[in-house]
């Protein structure tokens, strides 16, 4: 059943003022010089709106979904601004603050097709600063299931540094043996940095041999 002239007269307001917040960039928006929400300049242009238009009340009700998508959406940029995070990461920071699951899809959606989370990059960058810090394949391993990585991604990323697993204990090895110590502590060492009980065997019987 379609709506009557006057029905459709009845739910349509005006966008009657426009003000300034003391946020750079972002608006107050008024309809029938009742304040509804803030918007910022982009979508302000994006939307094309100006004052005088009339809304329907479906499209102030999409104003307002759609500014405070954008709201959100900011502040997950934020967040990834300080360094690059994982999908769980960005979620769990924003379910902090109070915002819908529905909302959180949605952002978190737009942030992968956009390239700011990527979590098979993620896993890669993070194993390579960690394999530089001599970590066992093991302990990165869980650091990365902590941070919300599915383990195929883990196992397919680790694949390519299983022979840099085995240099690091070599080289932990080496430098503790110049320092005196036995290979009792060495393998206790070793073995809280996770490193396996083969590589740890194999590092120091390399090490004997070099």
């Amino acid at each position: 059943m379609n709506p009557t002239e006057e029905q459709i007269k009845s739910s349509a307001q005006m966008f009657t003022k426009l003000s300034h917040q003391k946020r750079t960039g972002y608006y107050n928006v008024y309809i029938n010089d009742q304040f509804i929400c803030g918007i910022s300049e982009a979508d302000l242009v994006r939307l094309g709106l100006h004052k005088g238009q009339i809304l329907q009340t479906s499209q102030i009700r999409d104003l307002k979904s759609q500014t405070l998508m954008s709201k959100h959406y900011a502040l997950a940029l934020n967040y990834l601004s300080y360094r690059i995070r994982t999908q769980k990461e960005v979620e769990d920071h924003l379910k902090r603050k109070g915002i819908d699951q529905s909302i959180i899809d949605q952002i978190i959606s737009k942030l992968r097709k956009e390239h700011y989370l990527d979590d098979t990059d993620f896993a890669g960058r993070w194993a390579d600063m960690r394999f530089k810090q001599h970590r066992s394949m093991r302990s990165i391993q869980v650091e990365l299931i902590k941070k919300g990585i599915d383990r195929q991604t883990i196992q397919t990323v680790l694949a390519d540094y299983q022979q840099a697993d085995q240099q690091s204990a070599l080289q932990i090895t080496e430098k503790k043996r110049a320092a005196g110590k036995s290979d009792d502590y060495i393998k206790s060492f070793l073995a809280q940095r996770g490193f396996s009980y083969v590589t740890t065997q194999s590092a120091i019987t390399t090490d004997k041999t070099l």
